[in-house]
């Protein structure tokens, strides 16, 4: 056979084989090697990046995570603390009212407490005044419902007012304290305090002496007790003032008062009290807001003090004396 056709015959069965092992699965070494290479070949560079970048994706988010927590745990301990002193501030009021409900009196046990209230408006003419009967009624009111047994007095001549105040020194003699208010007209002559009843000639100044009634003598000798609290809104327009005397002035004079007393007036000496426009007086319809309040009686006059010069615009300023001993003096202990 010619060269040349033997070479192509070869080439021809070269082709045939390697068709017919490739139809079989069959590769020769070579070749399969070539195929082992090709599969095991390596991951693209930007299959790495994107690995890579996830993982500090997670690791980011992981943080955050962490992060969240911690200001979340903080957040929930700061709300503890809050709520930890609410409840301590509740508690510490809770103490504080309890306190104030059970404030101490001056004696450190229940007050035996009596009081004489004396109003008296039926004066003659125009010496007549509106309000001290309303005066006396509402502050008689008002003592009853702080625990004081209360002798009332209203429109009293000479005689009732004597005989009123005989009786209350005899029935409060066991009292530890003993309370006068007292509404009407009052008036200073040679700097001594009179309490005026009702069937008193306003035009006529010698009766005074004889006819009125000391205020000291009502204090040292018809108050019994320890201790003594006396109101008077009885600083009044002095019908007697048109009587032109020097003996006579303006206002009460001021009065000094013995140990375990306390006066107050309306006004301060000299002054005149208002009667008021409305059902009470301004003096009285403080007394009646303030009396009732858990403090000692020296903070509720101050009270007073206070609401009657800014309901008169300053034209009237409560004034005491007293000398007062002992712890507090409450009136709303008192029952």
């Amino acid at each position: 056979m010619p060269q040349p056709i033997k070479v192509i015959c070869l080439a021809l069965v070269g082709c045939f084989y390697i068709s017919h092992v490739s139809a079989q699965g069959i590769l020769p070494s070579w070749m399969l090697r070539y195929k082992k290479e090709e599969a095991v070949s390596p991951v693209p560079a930007f299959d790495e990046e994107k690995e890579l970048l996830r993982k500090l994706v997670e690791s980011e988010r992981s943080n955050k995570d962490a992060l969240l927590k911690i200001e979340a745990q903080k957040n929930e301990t700061k709300l503890s603390d809050l709520a930890a002193e609410v409840e301590m501030a509740k508690q510490r009021q809770s103490e504080l009212e309890k306190q104030l409900a059970k404030k101490p009196n001056a004696i450190g046990r229940k007050l035996n407490a009596h009081a004489i209230v004396i109003g008296n408006s039926a004066y003659s003419g125009s010496s007549k005044l509106t309000n001290p009967f309303n005066d006396a009624k509402a502050i008689s009111l008002k003592l009853r419902s702080l625990g004081f047994s209360v002798t009332d007095v209203f429109d009293a001549n000479r005689n009732q007012l004597v005989s009123s105040l005989s009786k209350f020194s005899k029935s409060a003699e066991n009292a530890d304290l003993s309370l006068l208010f007292y509404a009407g007209h009052g008036v200073q002559i040679s700097n001594v305090n009179y309490i005026l009843p009702v069937d008193l000639n306003m035009n006529d100044l010698t009766q005074v002496p004889l006819q009125g009634i000391s205020l000291t003598s009502v204090v040292d000798q018809y108050l019994p007790g320890k201790t003594k609290l006396v109101f008077l809104d009885a600083c009044r327009d002095n019908p007697l003032m048109q009587t032109a005397s020097r003996s006579v002035s303006r206002g009460l004079a001021p009065i000094n008062a013995s140990e375990g007393t306390l006066i107050s007036y309306a006004t301060k000496d000299g002054q005149t009290a208002m009667d008021g426009d409305g059902k009470n007086s301004p003096f009285t319809t403080a007394l009646l807001e303030h009396l009732g309040d858990p403090d000692d009686i020296a903070v509720v006059l101050r009270k007073v003090r206070e609401k009657v010069m800014r309901n008169t615009n300053n034209r009237q300023q409560p004034w005491e004396y007293g000398s007062l001993t002992g712890g507090e003096l409450v009136l709303s202990a008192i029952k």
